[in-house]
């Protein structure tokens, strides 16, 4: 573009209108030349601002169309939000984007001094490592080598009510049955006189926390189907085909899981089973309420197809790709368990499978769904419906000793009485 020196084409034009010649130019003529070429030079210089904008337009358009053309993980990576409840921008991702090919980063570990001291001394300790965490943990070994095709492991506390709800599964629905396991966490010497004499629970070295961002109920969950998995034979040779997971305050139908996986047909097709909604879920972003993740935690739109935490099933096949694939290692945390599954599923290719008979609530009336979203109990209602197992699988929100024992009975069936520690 041609360069104009206002300052010299003025002063040349006042010389000329003072040169004594012929060719004298008047100076009202010299100023309007002086406007015309100023004039021109602003037009030229707008073009060439709108020139520059527009080329800067597309060439932003182009690359937010690259990224999402293309699943641009780096770009993914490098955006930092200002603070935890900051969205991404809206070109980051597509509307129905998940989290479940992101990876975890660093590498982290909860070990006290006297829980390392256990791993070194006893056979049953190993470590395991779950979303780029190590955890540290106990499990009874010949459970797992014993347990048969179906195993099903039960999240509990170490303390509070957890005790009492372990001792009423063992004697109703998990009465004699050898692949039943609970899961805790919390401080080894809160649990160790009971896990060493009923030998049917695993132990992870990490805090019970059970809300927020730093819940253990991820590493709990994942933890039970990766030791399971890496401490039983192998399906061909006696081990499990099919492994449940459940809460302590669900009553599982183990006959009728049984007759489910009996089916040739059925047992093949479940690889992840349970109540699976077929729609994606949006994640909850008001840090007010109950499961609300963080845009810094989790800044997709949606979470992948997941079955709900009450209980679900994994086929052992899939367990191999989500396992010994390192699926399980470095999928990046998420502090919902149920759609942490959902997140290693979806990475192994699988989707869930609806089936009737797991009921999440008891009545599934809008009155107990907001009275759980407000961490109120089933309980507290004394329009609970009757306790039945007919035509169910599993049964969450069993919360009384009484309440289990009525379930219990009503597919006929009599609570025994188990030894207790001393």
């Amino acid at each position: 573009m041609r360069k104009v020196n206002i300052t010299h084409t003025f002063k040349r034009s006042m010389t000329l209108s003072s040169r004594k010649s012929n060719a004298r130019i008047s100076l009202p003529v010299a100023i309007t030349r002086m406007w015309i070429i100023g004039g021109s030079f602003a037009i030229s210089c707008l073009y060439g601002y709108n020139m520059l904008q527009l080329h800067l337009y597309k060439t932003h358009e182009t690359i937010t169309t690259a990224k999402v053309d293309s699943n641009d993980l780096n770009a993914k990576e490098e955006w930092i939000p200002l603070n935890p409840w900051e969205p991404p921008p809206d070109y980051l991702f597509t509307k129905d984007e998940t989290g479940s090919n992101r990876n975890c980063t660093g590498f982290s570990s909860h070990y006290s001094t006297t829980n390392t001291t256990a791993q070194e001394r006893y056979e049953d300790s190993g470590t395991i490592v779950i979303s780029c965490h190590e955890i540290l943990y106990r499990a009874p070994l010949d459970t797992f080598q014993n347990a048969g095709d179906l195993v099903i492991g039960v999240l509990s506390t170490a303390n509070g009510t957890g005790p009492e709800r372990r001792n009423v599964i063992r004697e109703t629905w998990g009465y004699e049955f050898p692949g039943l396991v609970f899961l805790v966490a919390g401080p080894w010497d809160s649990i160790e006189k009971e896990y060493t004499f009923y030998k049917d629970m695993i132990w992870i070295d990490e805090d019970e926390i059970y809300q927020g961002e730093t819940s253990v109920l991820t590493y709990k969950t994942v933890s039970f189907f990766t030791i399971a998995h890496k401490l039983s034979p192998r399906a061909e040779n006696g081990g499990f085909v099919h492994a449940i997971k459940t809460d302590d305050d669900s009553y599982v139908n183990i006959e009728a899981i049984k007759e489910l996986l009996r089916d040739e047909v059925q047992s093949h097709r479940l690889h992840y089973w349970g109540h699976c909604p077929k729609y994606q879920v949006a994640p909850l972003r008001d840090p007010k309420l109950k499961w609300a993740i963080s845009y810094q935690l989790y800044p997709e739109p949606m979470f992948p197809l997941y079955c709900q935490g009450a209980g679900f099933g994994l086929s052992r096949k899939l367990l191999e790709c989500a396992v010994d694939t390192n699926h399980v290692s470095n999928f990046r945390y998420n502090p919902f368990e149920d759609v942490s599954i959902g997140i290693v599923v979806e990475r192994c290719g699988y989707t869930p499978t609806m089936v009737t008979g797991v009921k999440v609530f008891r009545a599934d009336t809008k009155e107990e769904r907001d009275r759980v979203n407000m961490n109120g109990k089933a309980t507290d209602q004394k329009w609970q419906p009757i306790a039945t197992m007919k035509g169910k699988i599993i049964q969450h929100r069993v919360e009384t000793r009484e309440d289990m024992i009525n379930h219990h009975s009503s597919l006929g069936l009599t609570t025994h009485r188990v030894k207790k520690m001393a």
